[in-house]
């Protein structure tokens, strides 16, 4: 019983992670798309879209941090 909680925690926090990303995502889009509409500028997909971003910001502190308890708890 134990697991099974453990494998449903995992997943709502993955969920959550998954729509933080995306929410940030969007976010990036539509303000790129009001920059480009005011200022007609060119707008960087590439930038917007990368996911090392988004990753080095969110993502890889908290694997770190599951990992790091992980690690903790094992002993």
């Amino acid at each position: 019983m134990d697991i099974f909680y453990k494998f449903i925690v995992g997943v709502v926090l993955g969920v959550l992670i998954a729509l933080f990303l995306l929410n940030r995502r969007n976010r990036a889009i539509k303000k790129a798309l009001k920059e480009h509409q005011k200022n007609m500028n060119p707008i960087n997909w590439d930038y917007i879209l990368n996911p090392k971003r988004e990753l080095h910001y969110l993502g890889k502190p908290i694997i770190d941090w599951i990992l790091y308890f992980i690690d903790r708890f094992k002993k």
